[in-house]
């Protein structure tokens, strides 16, 4: 039996089915939440910065064992928008797992 790796997705916003729109414009404010990592992922990966440079959906970040919190709640709430920087994004992981949506 031979089992396949999937291929990475596209890059492209989901369109919302009610609308034939997509609505990632108007949620971006939520891709450094979080509560709503893993659906802005799925659904905003564009607009969320979440591709790579060949223009497919760059895979979520591993969970990280330790609990999810921030060891600055004020600050990781301010920094939020440099979770997936190439720069910060492995401090962020350490510091801000919560706000950056690393544990789930």
């Amino acid at each position: 039996m031979c089992s396949t790796i999937p291929l990475p997705l596209p890059c492209i916003d989901r369109v919302n089915p009610k609308t034939g729109k997509s609505d990632c414009s108007s949620m971006a404010h939520l891709c450094g939440n979080g509560k709503y990592y893993l659906v802005m992922h799925e659904q905003c990966p564009q607009t969320c910065g979440r591709c790579d440079s060949n223009g497919r959906v760059i895979p979520p970040p591993p969970v990280i064992p330790g609990g999810c919190v921030d060891f600055s709640t004020k600050e990781c709430l301010r920094l939020a928008i440099y979770c997936h920087h190439p720069i910060y994004k492995d401090l962020m992981k350490q510091q801000c797992r919560k706000s950056c949506g690393y544990c789930y």
